[in-house]
């Protein structure tokens, strides 16, 4: 089962065409605390993942490093910002 879900996370997460693909978009900014920004993230993707769409992370100006999520973390997608 994991690696099911591993899988489809990595096709969904990386389109062959980002300018043609169905997106979520997700902003972090929210006024709370890390783990509730990481709540927020989860939940985004657990959409994105059910309604079969990439998600993008919209983290400009994040209250934990203004350069956004990509700076602190791995990317979310290889083909797709």
């Amino acid at each position: 089962m994991r690696d099911l879900v591993q899988a489809r996370l990595r096709y969904i997460q990386n389109p062959r065409d980002c300018a043609t693909a169905r997106k979520v978009s997700c902003q972090i900014n929210w006024p709370c605390g890390f783990g509730c920004q990481l709540h927020h993230v989860t939940y985004c993707l657990i959409i994105a993942y059910a309604t079969n769409r990439t998600l993008v992370l919209d983290s400009s100006n994040w209250n934990y490093n203004s350069d956004g999520w990509e700076e602190m973390f791995e990317p979310l997608s290889r083909t797709c910002r």
